[in-house]
């Protein structure tokens, strides 16, 4: 990796990134998981941050906010409007929880997979008035990378469990399989690539569900 490069990895759960920050060499840095920076200090909010780093903008929202309409929803707008704007020339990276889409940007509600469409019409408004150039999510634990409108879109795969038929997802793209994302961030260049985790077992929710998220 070139000395002036960053690496971000992303996964699911604190377990992967344990396993990862000891495989992490000491000159990358990471905005997912610590708060030191080159470039200063984060600046964050209750429900969201920001790190420059290299020629990008990483941007963290927090997408349970997107359609609550709580105030910490407006609040978040607002501040996100404020951090693009303030950019100064850097290309801008989000990161969030929930994917904006599955297929399209003009598809119907999707119910649990995805962000509602009028938060989602708000942000892919802003995302193209500012050239939004990165948009990474995970939610899915599917493995997803592609292009739309000039936008990099990357699901990251989770690190825990696969979602199998018993979860009523509706048909999508990507790879159901485990693993993490890493983010190489070089000047105003990034490239994603999908990693495994070694350790990482492969099962399903659909056997722990009540579990995991019990009613």
């Amino acid at each position: 990796m070139p000395p002036n490069s960053c690496t971000v990895w992303t996964c699911g759960f604190g377990l992967c990134r344990a396993i990862m920050m000891s495989a992490i060499p000491a000159t990358t840095i990471s905005p997912s998981m610590r708060n030191d920076s080159s470039a200063g200090a984060p600046i964050s909010t209750p429900t969201g941050g920001v790190e420059d780093v290299e020629g990008y903008r990483l941007i963290g929202l927090d997408a349970l906010l997107l359609g609550s309409g709580e105030r910490e929803e407006a609040l978040q707008a607002e501040w996100l409007d404020a951090v693009m704007n303030d950019a100064e020339g850097r290309r801008i990276a989000w990161f969030l929880h929930r994917p904006l889409f599955l297929e399209s940007p003009d598809e119907d509600d999707t119910g649990y997979w995805s962000v509602k469409p009028q938060p989602r019409s708000w942000l892919i408004e802003r995302l193209r008035r500012h050239s939004v150039t990165l948009v990474a999510s995970g939610h899915l634990h599917r493995a997803h990378n592609f292009l739309h409108k000039g936008t990099r879109y990357v699901w990251a795969p989770s690190s825990a469990f696969l979602v199998g038929p018993t979860m009523n997802a509706p048909p999508m793209p990507g790879e159901n399989r485990l693993g993490a994302v890493v983010y190489e961030l070089d000047g105003s260049a990034v490239q994603a690539r999908v990693v495994s985790v070694p350790g990482l077992i492969s099962y399903s929710i659909d056997d722990v569900v009540e579990e995991v998220y019990p009613r």
